[in-house]
């Protein structure tokens, strides 16, 4: 028969006033004896056979305490849940779990992050990335220009992060002290992307080499054109790309290229965004040797569509735009 948790209390006390045996009641009821004991005890008392309200942590945070959380979660100096919730208590905003801070930063439609590297932009330079974004251009201009760059693939990427329990140890990710690598360059422009292009390893890249997979690569670039359109290139300023004897090939071949790109600009390159789209599919792979990387990298590339590629390559106003709001610093892609 099942008892409530009063009647089994109770029933408990009435048999250790019979059999005054801790140890045989326990068994009895299928208990510990200290769980008997403190009925027992309770009942003598006078008490309650009923659980006491418990006061605990509160399992929420007002408004107030949870903008507070999110202003400390945004700092560098506290920047985690736990510290967090320290500094609420200790501030005597509230006293809360880390679990609470984390629930209250979730609904607040915060997610944890990990920063963003940007190469450092001098004085000069920022004015240069405002007078090239301040350059008039046609309309429809930017669907007309092919972004390309070079990228580097580790086989073995940074450590993943990743939400676990309380408790629970956070899995492992084998590193290496120098991973291998692929280098590899390609291209997109509105009506496409051209075939992914694997660099030598350990090859530096010089002109002629640039040049070489340029002139291999203008088949595929053409035919992105149609109706003999000459393609408008864009390159950084890498030695191999702005070498005269580049820019010289690259207008034997009939391509013109994109004049003054601002130096320290990846920000501003839509090709940039898929590159790490691709990295972070690939390091959630188990890959174990530099051919599977190689496979991955082209299968990843292949995926990708127009509607993949287009919202990137008009995304260009929105990022000059910017780029003269924030008087040449960087942008938000």
């Amino acid at each position: 028969m099942n008892l409530s948790p009063v009647e089994e209390r109770s029933r408990a006390v009435e048999c250790y006033y019979h059999v005054k045996n801790l140890e045989e009641v326990a068994k009895k009821f299928n208990r510990s004896p200290s769980w008997v004991l403190k009925w027992v005890r309770r009942a003598e008392e006078g008490r309650s056979m009923q659980d006491l309200a418990r006061s605990g942590r509160p399992k929420s945070l007002s408004p107030e305490a949870a903008e507070k959380a999110r202003e400390l979660l945004k700092t560098v100096e506290e920047g985690s849940t736990r510290r967090a919730a320290r500094r609420l208590e200790m501030d005597g905003v509230a006293s809360v779990s880390h679990v609470t801070v984390l629930r209250a930063a979730k609904q607040l439609g915060m997610r944890n992050v990990r920063e963003r590297p940007r190469p450092l932009l001098t004085d000069a330079q920022k004015h240069k990335r405002v007078l090239f974004a301040l350059t008039s251009r046609p309309a429809g201009y930017w669907r007309k220009v092919i972004f390309t760059d070079e990228s580097p693939f580790l086989l073995f990427g940074p450590p993943r992060r990743r939400w676990v329990d309380e408790k629970e140890e956070p899995p492992v990710r084998p590193t290496v002290k120098h991973s291998p690598k692929i280098q590899v360059w390609g291209g997109i422009c509105y009506n496409g992307k051209t075939p992914l292009v694997k660099i030598d390893q350990g090859l530096r890249l010089k002109a002629s080499d640039y040049q070489e997979i340029i002139r291999e690569s203008l088949p595929d670039i053409q035919a992105l054109y149609p109706k003999r359109a000459k393609a408008v290139m864009m390159q950084d300023g890498a030695p191999c790309h702005r070498a005269r004897s580049t820019l010289k090939a690259l207008q034997e071949m009939g391509i013109r290229v994109l004049q003054d790109w601002p130096a320290q600009s990846p920000d501003l390159n839509p090709i940039e965004n898929l590159w790490g789209t691709m990295q972070e599919k690939l390091y959630e792979r188990d890959l174990t040797t530099v051919d599977e990387l190689w496979a991955a990298l082209q299968e990843e590339w292949d995926k990708l569509t127009l509607q993949d590629i287009r919202p990137y390559i008009d995304s260009m106003p929105r990022r000059l735009k910017q780029v003269i709001e924030r008087n040449g610093n960087h942008v938000d892609y």
